[in-house]
Formats: C-alpha cells, structure tokens, sequence
C-alpha cells in the first residue's frame, strides 16, 4: 500500500495549479476532471494503485 499522505500531497498541488474543473481525492486515488466547454468533451484523469501497487494514470471520456 502507498502512504495515503502521497495522494493528499499530489492532490494540493494539482489543486493550486488551477488546471482542472474539479479535483477529487479517494482513498488511494486522484480523480481529476478536465475544463470542458461542452458535455461532450468532458474527459477525467484518474492516478490511483493497481492491486500490485503500481501507479496507473488513466484518461476517460464519455464516449470511450
């Protein structure tokens, strides 16, 4: 298990950085959405652990 201190640490700084619409932070996971003008473009990025403990980011959009 990663330090969950981690998760809150990156997610402050993607936070101050303004880059998203909104930042969510889970247990062992950063959900970020990105700054959409329309529905149709909206999009996530999600940092979390697979179950090996590896770090995965990931890109998900409404229609993929």
């Amino acid at each position: 298990m990663i330090d969950p201190s981690l998760f809150k640490q990156v997610s402050e700084q993607v936070l101050k950085a303004n880059a998203f619409a909104n930042v969510e932070l889970q247990d062992q996971a950063i959900i970020c959405q990105a700054k959409a003008k329309d529905p149709e473009t909206q999009a996530f990025y999600k940092l979390d652990v697979s179950e090996d403990n590896t770090l995965r980011v990931g890109v998900y959009t409404l229609d993929r």
